[in-house]
């Protein structure tokens, strides 16, 4: 599911590109925004929208300064909305997919969606997690699976284990359809799976995931998916 969040003080506007965006992405989870701290409160250290609409007048907010702050570093596409043709060049002083003025057309809000999820389909070939204020980037397909304990999250790598505080629902936020989640405390990497068991996958260096009886079928369906492309 694309995660797409639309930060604008106009509430009239905000609405109606969130039915246009409905329309054309049914399957993503549009949240609204109408300040710059409501988005601000949203986004966490381990997780982000993957598509952000953001204003450049927030009233008395920037949203070139709010894009800097929050999702510098990181895999959001942002595109940003304005009114305002002066502020053009004042985009490029950060990364951003797409700029588009208002009154947003249908068609150039249909190009500006299809280049950001053209983007996305090729971003999270890595997978960062902060630990002690530092952070590991790893690539997708090192890791095997993720298995929870409580309040910690431990990536079963090729060559070893990270443990981080985070939630399987945060590691979700970071990672791409490849994975998916098998059990409560498990989130496995179906790109790393050799066969799928009654009860449990087999990995391709042999370790066994359990499949959890309540999550059995969506876990078959989401497989045979993949397997399909």
């Amino acid at each position: 599911m694309t995660r797409i969040a639309i930060c604008d003080d106009d509430q009239t506007f905000a609405d109606a590109l969130a039915r246009k965006i409905a329309g054309l992405l049914p399957s993503a989870d549009v949240k609204l925004f109408g300040s710059a701290k409501e988005l601000a409160r949203y986004v966490t250290a381990d997780a982000a929208p993957d598509i952000a609409f953001i204003d450049i007048r927030l009233g008395r907010a920037d949203g070139i300064r709010l894009v800097k702050g929050l999702f510098e570093g990181r895999d959001t596409k942002v595109i940003y909305v304005t009114a305002y043709m002066e502020y053009c060049t004042d985009v490029y002083e950060t990364e951003h997919c797409y700029f588009l003025t208002k009154p947003v057309t249908d068609e150039k809000l249909e190009n500006a969606l299809r280049k950001a999820c053209t983007e996305l389909g090729g971003r999270k070939s890595t997978v960062v997690l902060a630990q002690k204020g530092s952070a590991v980037r790893l690539p997708a397909d090192d890791i095997l699976f993720f298995e929870s304990n409580y309040r910690k999250v431990t990536a079963h790598t090729d060559r070893r284990e990270i443990t981080i505080y985070s939630t399987i629902s945060g590691i979700i936020e970071m990672t791409d359809g490849r994975f998916i989640q098998c059990h409560k405390s498990f989130l496995i990497n179906l790109n790393r799976v050799s066969s799928m068991e009654l009860t449990y996958f087999v990995l391709d260096n042999g370790a066994h995931v359990p499949i959890s009886r309540g999550m059995a079928a969506e876990t078959r369906k989401k497989f045979f998916a993949f397997l399909e492309g």
